[in-house]
């Protein structure tokens, strides 16, 4: 029969301004037919601005999706509320409330909408909408994903800025490294925002390295830190082990750091001690939860006997001034002691390094013609009078010293008469001056045999198991199987002068002396003398054996 089941929704809106029904007649009367309406008749509804909000007049209406249910939370946020009976409650539950929840009415503000007015509001309205997000966290925690949120709206105590979930933490502790800390009220529900209590391990580390702390705040900084090493991984220990974020001050003298401060890798700074390297060397201390931290980082109590090598060699001269003569001898003695500690590439460095100690002669300089022609025997009771300076120097320009009267001849740049630093520089390159020395003698005169040679020789082979026996406790090598024998089968003989021409690289000096062995193929071995040879006196005496057995 054409009747309809329901008035048709254009001739509603076509005359609500002259209907005789509010809203929510009109609501109630929508409710119950609304199993009767058509899919296209329900989308006309859901674009139909055709719903008052509180506040407004009856001439301001709204789509139901631009309103919420009534809620005391949400007036006092400020959100459109749709218009409803003082004296009845709006359910969810209810017929109407399905309805207008079918419609597009909402319960709560939609999560990006939300998190837009927090960052946009007053502190007042902003601290209000953060605590619907808490209140209502049942319904915004399973969709709120704070790695997503891109927009800034977080409350920070020590910054005026908001912040994003992952760019604040809860704990104060953490604003030592210029972290934002989130404000108190909300720490206690940190986790509902996905505020975390501390920056990640990861994120510590990039700060520290890349921003390293000032002098004044280090103590703090590296404290704080020391509180999350646990958290460290191997990769990330080597990674701090490597890197310049350790401050010492640059100029000692002045205590401030501004201006005056550079950072350095944790091996290359030691804890305050002794400070007995102070020159070369940093040394801190922090306090000691600071230095617990650094400890792990590699910064050791004192240098390893390598490390104090290294540095020495790159600059022996400051070492030297600092601790001088004796103070330095005492380090060489240190390094020769722990050789076998070193790797190649140190003992390579050393080998060219100027930094062992040799002696000279200081007054040779003033030494005249006449000192130089003197007879070996003078020019020992010369060297017992001579002073000495030192130097810096590398081993293959200094000399081992094994014999004195060399030593005085030449002047040398001597080494220390220690076995255990002879040693040392023996393996970097030093000589000993008997075996750098050209010597040749030069016998002037046919030999003769004459009275005294014949005492002499007639003393020698007489004394020749004594004498052996007294440089045999001398010396632990050296002598031939029959020396004896040699000693009772040698020739004395009489020469008018003996010369003796040494060389050492470019210097060459001749001088006189009182004996001297000669090998003739016809002869055999033959010492020769001088006229006035005193072979009492016991240099002379074991000059033969110097002939002899070590020639």
């Amino acid at each position: 029969m054409g009747v309809r089941e329901h008035v048709e929704l254009q001739m509603i809106f076509d005359r609500l301004n002259t209907l005789n029904w509010d809203h929510i007649q009109l609501i109630k009367y929508l409710t119950s037919v609304s199993e009767k309406l058509s899919n296209d008749e329900w989308n006309k509804l859901r674009k139909a601005s055709i719903f008052p909000s509180e506040n407004n007049n009856q001439n301001s209406r709204n789509c139901a999706s631009e309103l919420y249910f009534p809620n005391d939370a949400l007036r006092e946020l400020g959100v459109p509320i749709i218009s409803w009976n003082k004296n009845k409650k709006l359910s969810k539950n209810s017929d109407e409330g399905k309805f207008l929840s079918r419609l597009g009415l909402q319960e709560y503000i939609p999560l990006d909408i939300l998190i837009v007015l927090i960052s946009t509001c007053d502190v007042k309205k902003r601290n209000l909408h953060l605590d619907y997000f808490i209140d209502n966290y049942k319904f915004y925690g399973p969709q709120y994903d704070p790695s997503s949120v891109s927009v800034p709206f977080l409350p920070c105590s020590n910054s005026n800025e908001l912040a994003l979930p992952y760019d604040c933490y809860s704990d104060p502790s953490c604003e030592i490294m210029d972290y934002k800390i989130l404000t108190s009220h909300l720490r206690e529900n940190a986790e509902k925002f996905g505020v975390k209590a501390f920056p990640s391990s990861r994120d510590l580390i990039n700060k520290l390295i890349n921003n390293p702390p000032t002098i004044e705040k280090a103590s703090q900084i590296f404290s704080f830190i020391a509180q999350r090493q646990s958290e460290f991984t191997i990769t990330q220990w080597n990674r701090l082990k490597q890197n310049r974020f350790v401050p010492v001050l640059i100029d000692k003298e002045k205590k401030d750091g501004t201006n005056n401060t550079k950072w350095v890798e944790p091996y290359n700074v030691y804890f305050k001690g002794t400070n007995q390297y102070e020159e070369i060397f940093e040394y801190v201390d922090f306090g000691p939860t600071a230095n617990i931290f650094l400890q792990a980082c590699g910064v050791k109590d004192e240098p390893s006997i390598s490390e104090l090598t290294s540095q020495i060699i790159k600059k022996p001269n400051v070492f030297l001034e600092n601790h001088g003569y004796e103070g330095y001898l005492g380090l060489l003695r240190q390094i020769a002691a722990n050789m076998e500690n070193f790797n190649r590439p140190l003992l390579m460095e050393m080998k060219n390094s100027p930094f062992l100690l040799c002696n000279v002669i200081s007054n040779e300089e003033n030494k005249t013609e006449e000192d130089k022609s003197k007879t070996e025997s003078e020019n020992d009771l010369l060297l017992e009078s001579r002073s000495y300076d030192y130097k810096l120097e590398k081993a293959s320009n200094i000399y081992l010293i094994d014999d004195t009267i060399l030593q005085q001849i030449f002047n040398p740049l001597s080494a220390p008469m220690e076995t255990l630093l002879e040693n040392m520089y023996s393996y970097f390159g030093s000589q000993w001056l008997s075996k750098a020395v050209q010597e040749l003698w030069v016998p002037k005169g046919s030999p003769i045999e004459t009275a005294k040679s014949n005492e002499l020789q007639e003393l020698i082979k007489e004394r020749a198991p004594l004498l052996v026996y007294d440089v045999q406790s001398m010396k632990e090598k050296g002598l031939v199987s029959n020396s004896q024998t040699i000693l009772r089968k040698l020739k004395v003989r009489e020469v008018s002068d003996i010369e003796i021409k040494r060389k050492l690289k470019n210097i060459e000096v001749t001088q006189k002396t009182s004996a001297c062995i000669v090998n003739n193929h016809k002869t055999g071995l033959m010492l020769l003398i001088i006229r006035n040879f005193d072979y009492f006196g016991k240099f002379y005496i074991y000059i033969i054996f110097y002939f002899l057995f070590f020639f």
